[in-house]
């Protein structure tokens, strides 16, 4: 999948903050955007990590990032708030992971907005 986009530095404490406030920067700019990614320098360490906005079309401007293949757990979260967002991401963290046999790959993690929802997308192996 080729999505186009632009991502800021953050850290996994901050993009809570960060995120949202980048989102709403990148919508000020460049209009509706389709998904979110989040890019981890080490996943489950307290170190930086990166949060992207992505879009379908590419814009000039933006950067093309294209997303490997695999195969993805889909999270459903009824909400595109980020508080909604952010709790279930959490819940899936320190609930679901620990108990599943399912090894995370090494790719960004992408979040899908529409029709008011958001998917939550993890990439995994088998």
């Amino acid at each position: 999948m080729i999505l186009y986009g632009k991502k800021v530095e953050t850290t996994i404490s901050d993009i809570r903050v960060d995120a949202p406030a980048f989102c709403k920067e990148m919508g000020r700019n460049y209009g509706d955007f389709q998904y979110g990614m989040t890019e981890y320098i080490e996943r489950f360490e307290e170190t930086k990590c990166y949060f992207g906005v992505l879009f379908e079309n590419a814009i000039e401007g933006l950067e093309k990032y294209e997303i490997p293949k695999s195969k993805w757990i889909s999270i459903r979260v009824n909400s595109q708030e980020a508080i909604d967002i952010q709790k279930q991401i959490r819940k899936f963290y320190t609930k679901f992971i620990p108990s599943c046999e399912y090894k995370i790959r090494e790719l960004p993690e992408l979040e899908y907005y529409h029709d008011d929802i958001t998917d939550f997308l993890v990439p995994i192996e088998l």
